[in-house]
Order: C-alpha cells, then sequence, then structure tokens
C-alpha cells in the first residue's frame, strides 16, 4: 500500500497549527505530509505505523514524525465505544529556520534528525509536556510559537523514547552511508515485488561476497533475512487493518508462496499470521 500525500490545511497567521480532536475512530489513510507533525494521546489504544515498523499507542504516548514520514493510525476495534482524544501540533521545519544551527539548539536539531524515523514517546504523566501542550492549544501567535523549541527541547531530554522505523535509522548511522541509501532505495521500492540480491550488490558497486559481508557487518542480517522481515513487517499493518485475507497479504508483501510467508512470519513474530490477526483483534 503506497502512502498517499495529505496537504495540511494551514493558517497563514500561525506558523505553528494546534488542534484538537475527538474521534471514535480514525478514518485518515496511510499518509504524508511536508509539515513535521506532534501527536499527543489523551485518550485512545491502537496502533501506529510508520513505513515498515510498528508500535502501540495509549493515553499519554506523544509521537514526532518527520517531513514526508508515512505513518497510519489504527484504534483497537475490539474497545467498543472506544474515546479517542488527540492533540496535534504541525509546523513546517523552515519554521525555524537559521536557530537550528545555533549551540542552544543542539538537542532540537538532533530530534528533527531523528524524527525522520518517527519517534514514541511514553511516560510523560510526571513531565512538563502535558501541560506545554495544553498552554500552546490555548495561545496564540508569539506565545504559541516560542513554546515550540522549548516543548523540542524537552522532548529530547525525555528519557521514556523510542525510534519506531529503526530500519531507517541502521542504514543513516551507516559507516558508509552512501552505498547503503542506495541498496536502502532500492529494498524500499522494490519490497513487495522482486529484489535481488545480484541487483543490491551491483548498487553498492561490490560483488556478492563482499557486499553480503557488508551488509551484515552493518545490519546484523543477512540480505535475505532483511528483506524478508522488512515484508514481515508491512505484513503486520494488513493484518491488523483486516481488509485483505493470509493469502492475499503474502503476496501482497512480495511472497512468492503462502507456506513461505507463513513460515517466515513465524520465524520473526514466534506465532503464525493467523494467530496474530487473531491476538491483536481481540486484544490479548
Amino acid at each position: 500500500m503506497n502512502p498517499i500525500y495529505e496537504k495540511v490545511q494551514a493558517k497563514h497567521t500561525q506558523s505553528v497549527q494546534v488542534r484538537p480532536y475527538q474521534l471514535s475512530h480514525f478514518d485518515i489513510p496511510y499518509h504524508y505530509h511536508p509539515e513535521i507533525e506532534i501527536v499527543y494521546f489523551k485518550e485512545g489504544i491502537g496502533k501506529v505505523f510508520v513505513e515498515h515498523a510498528m508500535v502501540s499507542f495509549e493515553p499519554g504516548s506523544l509521537f514526532v514524525f518527520g517531513p514526508n514520514v508515512p505513518h497510519l493510525f489504527i484504534e483497537d476495534k475490539t474497545i467498543t465505544n472506544q474515546n479517542i482524544e488527540i492533540l496535534v501540533i504541525q509546523f513546517e521545519l523552515n519554521a525555524l529556520g537559521s536557530y537550528l544551527e545555533l549551540p542552544e539548539f543542539t538537542n532540537v536539531k538532533d530530534l528533527m534528525n531523528n524524527a525522520h524515523s518517527g519517534i514514541k514517546f511514553s511516560d510523560l504523566v510526571n513531565s512538563q509536556i502535558p501541560n506545554i501542550l495544553d498552554k500552546m492549544q490555548n495561545e496564540l501567535g508569539l506565545d504559541r510559537f516560542l513554546k515550540l523549541p522549548y516543548l523540542l527541547e524537552l522532548l529530547k531530554l525525555h528519557h521514556h523514547s523510542v525510534l519506531i522505523n529503526t530500519f531507517k535509522k541502521k542504514i543513516t548511522e551507516s559507516l558508509t552511508p552512501k552505498r547503503l541509501r542506495h541498496v536502502n532505495h532500492y529494498i524500499l521500492q522494490n519490497y513487495n515485488g522482486e529484489v535481488s540480491l545480484n541487483s543490491a550488490a551491483k548498487i553498492a558497486h561490490m560483488n556478492k561476497a563482499a557486499f553480503c559481508r557488508f551488509f551484515k557487518k552493518h545490519t546484523r542480517k543477512s540480505f535475505g533475512e532483511y528483506v524478508n522481515d522488512m515484508r514481515i513487517d508491512y505484513s503486520c499493518k494488513l493484518l491488523i487493518e483486516g481488509s485483505l485475507n493470509i493469502s492475499s497479504i503474502g503476496y501482497e508483501v512480495g511472497f512468492n508462496s503462502v507456506p513461505y510467508f507463513i513460515k517466515q512470519f513465524k520465524r520473526s513474530k514466534g506465532i503464525t499470521p493467523k494467530q496474530y490477526r487473531l491476538r491483536n483483534l481481540v486484544g490479548l
């Protein structure tokens, strides 16, 4: 499933948009937009997908998505009459301008770099962050804008956070980023079809044996394992969405054999796709 571009309706009088929402379910498709987005959950339980990775959300969760990072929220459909209450903050990176080059903004700049992988923050109850979010919602103009870098600074210093799309993080932190970035692009463009070790090695300008050693050194997995795990992570999203049967999902994410898809899924997740779908549907 390809992400859909979402045009954010910006108010020209405000560089930082703050919008509260109360929902019974999410109806926004898998999407991306150039604006940086912060989503804080006051109420609600479910899953969030960032490209090929998945984490849960619950009351008190906060997410930061960098520019053009595809993401999707799915509520837990086993909870009847669920109330989802969120606060969404959106702003363009250029709103921070040259401030990001100042030494005082080092933490903010680091946070913005990590946001390209998507970040989840938890255990915010005893921090100042919820209070700042409420103030930003109720303020306008310069008062709201000046709280943005302070919020980002506190988030960077918060100890309870995880990168969601760790695949992208591993690739970009490689000692030889250019080769792996090119291979990464090839995999992301073709993972749901044919992904060839020969083609990947050629893209890296290496012979197959050298490339296999190189790839495993930097990802700690063989090339085949890495591609399969990416396919499995994407299949998890499709299993929870529930619109396709298991056989169709296997083919959709690039496996040519349903038994092989089930075998690889069990290797990666420890349970079968059917068990995974049932576990998430009944909230076990």
